[in-house]
């Protein structure tokens, strides 16, 4: 969807069925990003199945966790994001990711098992050779 406005950064926030973009995303320094395409399969149409479970209203600990996700946690990541990029702080953007992937784990795994514990994501980003000369990263 963000790919529709360009080659430049841009914010969308999502509540519901309203879409807002703010295409001002300030940064402050060249941040490199590499999207690497690691051939496993998952079933995105039952990801999302599964996660709208917890919607309207969440029933158990595994919904509530989700709201919990998709609702304060992914602003707090996006907020500490934001400023990272304003920064033009690699370092510190890969560190959103890396928590982004952690609490993802946490929260979503359990509501999706089968589609979500991604062992070929967590083995590349375990990988002790890369780690030397990646700051973060987030299936």
């Amino acid at each position: 969807q963000g790919c529709a406005f360009g080659s430049k950064p841009v914010l969308m926030k999502f509540d519901g069925d309203i879409l807002d973009v703010d295409k001002k995303v300030e940064i402050g320094g060249p941040i490199y990003l590499i999207i690497v395409d690691l051939h496993a399969s998952k079933s995105t149409p039952h990801i999302l199945s599964d996660l709208r479970r917890a919607y309207p209203k969440a029933t158990c600990d595994i919904t509530r966790g989700v709201q919990h996700l998709l609702g304060e946690v992914n602003h707090d990541i996006m907020e500490e994001a934001l400023q990272a990029l304003r920064e033009g702080s690699g370092e510190k953007v890969g560190s959103c990711m890396i928590r982004a992937q952690a609490e993802f784990d946490k929260y979503a795994m359990p509501a999706s098992p089968d589609h979500l514990t991604s062992p070929v994501l967590h083995k590349v980003l375990n990988c002790e050779k890369l780690k030397p000369f990646v700051h973060g990263g987030k299936g």
